[in-house]
C-alpha cells in the first residue's frame, strides 16, 4: 500500500514539474522584463475607493471628490455580476453597502442598479455604477487602479470584455488591472501584454514568487500592505529592479512620508484626510 501511495505521489509531482516547465517555455524563460518607461508617472497617489468622507465608497460622488481634491489616480473595486456586468463594488455580499442580503456574483445588475448605496448605514443619493460608466465619465481625469475582487468567477470572455473596454476608451496606459491570484494576472499579462497588471499580496517574504514566474506571465507592478514592508523587502525589490513598480496600501496618513521618503515607494493607495490633501499639494512629499 505504501508503495502505491509513493508511486502516486511521484506521478503527481512529475506532472506538476512537467506543467511548470511547459509554462516556463511558453512564458519565455526568466529573462529580465522590459518595462515601458513610467507609463503612469513616477509619483502616484491613488484615492482608495475615491474620497469617501462625504460619499459612499466606489460611488460617482467619491470619484468626483477625488477629482476635486487633486488626486491623479483612483483605486476602485470591481465585482462581476451574474449577468456578466463589471461593477464598482467591494463586498461579495450586498448587506453592508446596499442593505440587501444578496450575493453579488449570483445577482443580475438590473436587480441592484436602482438601489441606493449606503454610507455608514445611511442611504445616499448614489447608485452602483459599471466600469464603463466610470470610464465614460472620467476617462481623461485619472489613472485607474482596478482591484478585481472575485477573479474566481471570471470567464474567458470576461478577460476579453475588460480588454475591449480599455481599448474603447483608449486607456491602456492609464489602467492597472490588479488581483491577488497569479493565474489571473498572469493570464492577462500573457494574453494582453499591452495592458498593465498588478499582483497584490506581494509582501516581505514573497519575493521568490517574482523570481520563479516566467517573463511573459510577470506582472508590471507588485502591491502589498505597508505593514508588511521592511528594509529587507526594499533591498530585494531594488535587487530585482522593481522598487519603482511597488504599490502599497493600508498606509496610515502619518506614515505616508516614511513610505515615500525612507523606503522610496512613490506609488501609494491612500485614504483621504486633511493631512493627505496637504501632501498632495506639495511639490515634494518629503518636505513641509
Amino acid at each position: 500500500m505504501k508503495a502505491i501511495i509513493k508511486n502516486i505521489l511521484l506521478c503527481f509531482f512529475a506532472v506538476l514539474i512537467s506543467f511548470y516547465l511547459l509554462l516556463v517555455i511558453i512564458g519565455g524563460g526568466f529573462k529580465n522584463k522590459n518595462f515601458p518607461l513610467e507609463e503612469i508617472g513616477s509619483d502616484v497617489f491613488f484615492a482608495h475607493r475615491g474620497v469617501t468622507n462625504t460619499a459612499p465608497e466606489n460611488s460617482t460622488g467619491a470619484i468626483h471628490q477625488a477629482l476635486i481634491k487633486g488626486f491623479p489616480a483612483v483605486e476602485v473595486d470591481i465585482m462581476r455580476t451574474q449577468d456578466g456586468e463589471l461593477i464598482l463594488f467591494h463586498d461579495e455580499n450586498g448587506i453592508r453597502l446596499l442593505g440587501e442580503d444578496i450575493e453579488i456574483s449570483t445577482t443580475n445588475y438590473e436587480e441592484i442598479k436602482n438601489i441606493s448605496l449606503k454610507q455608514n448605514g445611511e442611504s445616499s443619493e448614489f447608485k452602483v455604477i459599471t466600469l464603463e460608466d466610470l470610464f465614460k465619465a472620467y476617462e481623461s481625469n485619472f489613472v485607474f487602479y482596478l482591484d478585481f475582487k472575485n477573479e474566481q468567477n471570471f470567464e474567458l470572455k470576461t478577460f476579453q470584455q475588460v480588454n475591449q473596454l480599455i481599448e474603447k476608451y483608449a486607456l491602456k496606459d492609464r489602467v492597472l488591472i490588479a488581483g491577488s491570484n497569479l493565474l489571473f494576472t498572469g493570464y492577462f499579462e500573457y494574453k494582453f501584454p499591452d495592458l498593465l497588471t498588478v499582483l497584490e499580496g506581494f509582501d516581505a517574504g514573497k519575493e521568490w514568487i517574482y523570481s520563479i514566474t516566467p517573463t511573459l506571465f510577470r506582472p508590471d507592478f507588485v502591491a502589498g500592505f505597508f505593514k508588511n514592508v521592511d528594509a529587507s523587502h526594499i533591498e530585494k525589490l531594488r535587487d530585482k529592479n522593481i522598487l519603482s513598480r511597488k504599490i502599497i496600501y493600508g498606509v496610515p496618513s502619518e506614515k505616508i512620508q516614511e513610505a515615500y521618503c525612507e523606503y522610496g515607494i512613490t506609488k501609494i493607495i491612500v485614504d483621504y484626510d486633511s493631512s493627505v490633501e496637504e501632501i498632495l499639494n506639495r511639490k515634494n512629499p518629503c518636505y513641509n
